[in-house]
């Protein structure tokens, strides 16, 4: 599932870039946006990472 996603991902990409640049919207402001984007998912990647490591370190709970 993952592979198809980055397949699909990366077929769908330069059309995109295509059309925002028919629309007028130049590549550097499109890279510049993308960067952002990166940065901002790599932020909510780290957040979810420890949230993660915190939950799975508490001790499960005993049932009785």
């Amino acid at each position: 599932m993952v592979t198809t996603v980055m397949v699909i991902s990366t077929a769908i990409g330069p059309g995109i870039t295509g059309i925002l640049i028919d629309w007028g919207i130049d590549f550097p402001a499109q890279s510049l946006v993308m960067g952002l984007w990166c940065i901002g998912l790599s932020v909510f990647c780290h957040i979810v990472q420890r949230r993660l490591a915190r939950e799975l370190l508490q001790p499960m709970p005993l049932a009785s």
